[in-house]
């Protein structure tokens, strides 16, 4: 019998509006393009899987997403990591989550050695460059779990370091007989999932932007990245249909600004472009800059109040390799381009912000801008 947690236990029956913490905001905020893909296709009464929960704070979104009427199931084979998360599901009242403390695989029941890492990057897959501790773990495999729960995810998120290949193996009877919309993290010199894909006739896109992606040299800066998301998307399935990518091949990227380095100026400790013009809508913009040693930062949009709308915030050498950001805004206005040390300090002569393009994503026709998580 496969086992499970299930954080529905001992929970109150409501849901309560998501009052995220700083810490949670922080990790949501460094995965925009997953966010931004889940509030485009989620809907509530859905169920989701997201595979390598960690803390839970993916699951969060899903979990407001779908509703009371809906599911997420939340897989992270960390017991120390697993215990976080379901702390979190009963802080913040989701009990519409499931956390299943199993390893995804290509096959269940299987003992597998999960490498230990900080934390966020723990995984199946052996280091030859590292040492790392190990601890044993069983294994399921999400047909198995799938068939268990008797559900039809219209969600599958992976993000299990590097193993997400053997996932799609273990999850090849559902994917081949449902087709559902598939979110992957990626490696930027791996292709095998993609070719995967596209063997299983999907459609594969960049989860920022929603170019097409048909191997990695598709990438924006490619072989430049830490990670990529990518969404994989079945034309003859029916996931998509009533969401907001249901017409992807009507999406079209407009080219809004581009400045270079010479373009930024220092005010009050952050390094500026010139302000632009931008529309109500979905944006994205494309990020490349240079940094003397490894301070924490913060890069993204600032509102014509200087106020950070979208930002990606961490140390310096992870912010880097994060080479493109969705957002989005309700009402128009005049916006920049910004980086800044996050100790408060100014902007000091190592960060150079290379080059920045911003464009607008026309052609998704919805988005939830009245939920809490991305206000």
């Amino acid at each position: 019998m496969l086992l499970a947690t299930v954080a529905q236990q001992n929970l109150a029956q409501s849901v309560a509006p998501l009052d995220v913490s700083a810490s949670i905001r922080e990790k949501i905020d460094n995965e925009s393009p997953v966010t931004f893909a889940c509030l485009d296709v989620l809907r509530p009464g859905d169920v989701a899987f997201d595979v390598g929960t960690n803390v839970g704070d993916i699951a969060l979104i899903m979990s407001e997403i779908v509703g009371s009427r809906g599911s997420v199931f939340a897989i992270e084979p960390n017991p120390n990591t697993a215990s976080i998360a379901l702390r979190t599901f009963k802080d913040f009242n989701c009990t519409n989550v499931t956390l299943v403390q199993r390893a995804a695989a290509a096959l269940s029941f299987q003992d597998a050695h999960l490498y230990l890492g900080s934390g966020v990057d723990d995984s199946l897959v052996p280091d030859a460059n590292s040492e790392r501790q190990s601890i044993l773990v069983k294994t399921v495999a999400l047909d198995d779990l799938i068939d268990y729960y008797r559900v039809q995810p219209r969600l599958i998120k992976m993000d299990v370091e590097d193993y997400e290949y053997e996932v799609l193996q273990g999850s090849a009877r559902y994917i081949g007989n449902h087709k559902p919309i598939l979110i992957l993290e990626q490696r930027d010199s791996n292709g095998k999932c993609i070719d995967w894909l596209t063997d299983a006739g999907y459609h594969v896109y960049c989860a920022a932007s929603y170019r097409r992606i048909t191997g990695p040299a598709d990438y924006t800066r490619p072989g430049e990245a830490h990670v990529r998301n990518i969404v994989g998307v079945h034309p003859a399935g029916t996931a998509h249909r009533g969401t907001a990518i249901e017409s992807f091949h009507g999406f079209e990227r407009l080219h809004v600004a581009h400045f270079l380095e010479d373009q930024f100026r220092k005010n009050d400790g952050v390094l500026q472009s010139p302000s632009f013009a931008l529309e109500p809508g979905r944006h994205t913009v494309e990020l490349r800059f240079e940094v003397t040693g490894n301070p924490e930062l913060e890069v993204g949009i600032l509102d014509a109040s200087g106020k950070f709308i979208a930002s990606y915030a961490s140390v310096a050498w992870w912010v880097r390799g994060l080479p493109d950001m969705p957002f989005h805004i309700d009402q128009a206005g005049t916006f920049t381009v910004a980086i800044r040390a996050r100790d408060g300090g100014p902007a000091d002569d190592g960060i150079r912000p290379l080059e920045f393009s911003v464009f607008r994503v026309v052609g998704i026709p919805e988005f939830r801008s009245n939920m809490a998580l991305v206000l």
